[in-house]
């Protein structure tokens, strides 16, 4: 929270949350005493307190659901997919803001052609040195963004997670899947 605050110039006033024992501890109570921080918590049981939250979780899980049915990807890459959801949600400006929440923490944006559709086959250059007979690169499928290396989380077909900086985005078409099917992933 002090990164969150140095950036936008001041500690929120008051911090809402469930009584979770994440949210309920004393080093959260220190923590709130002494950037003068009033804490609030709803009522057990009762999510309809924390309405915006609770819509905003939903929101997420539906987004996750969607992409996870569209690319055709494995259910255990969720957190994964989880991580660029959120990130594309929060490009969205708020109703209260001409800004999105990105650009209000992070005092920047993203360009939307950063964004490719999760699942989309790639082509990744391999770094080693091999022989000239060998394949100079491997296939894999894009299963994440990395927003601050600027950069994407592959998975190959050998189930490796990577962060390649030279690599190409083929069709995201049926001839594509031919070369890349699901059983791979």
């Amino acid at each position: 929270m002090d990164i969150k605050a140095k950036r936008i110039g001041y500690y929120p006033s008051v911090l809402h949350s469930e009584r979770g024992t994440e949210f309920v501890n004393s080093a959260l109570d220190n923590y709130c005493r002494e950037h003068v921080i009033r804490q609030q918590y709803s009522d057990e049981y009762t999510p309809q307190q924390n309405g915006l939250a609770e819509r905003f979780n939903q929101i997420i899980i539906e987004s996750l659901r969607t992409v996870l049915l569209d690319s055709g990807l494995r259910p255990t890459l969720w957190n994964e997919i989880l991580s660029s959801c959120t990130l594309l949600l929060n490009q969205i400006p708020s109703h209260r803001s001409k800004n999105s929440p990105y650009e209000l923490f992070k005092n920047t944006s993203i360009l939307l052609s950063f964004f490719k559709p999760i699942g989309n086959p790639v082509a990744v250059l391999s770094n080693q040195r091999k022989s000239k007979l060998e394949p100079r690169g491997y296939l894999g499928k894009l299963i994440g963004l990395n927003a601050e290396l600027k950069s994407y989380r592959i998975r190959l077909e050998d189930s490796r997670i990577i962060n390649p900086k030279n690599m190409k985005f083929l069709d995201f078409n049926q001839e594509a899947y031919k070369l890349l099917t699901m059983e791979n992933f």
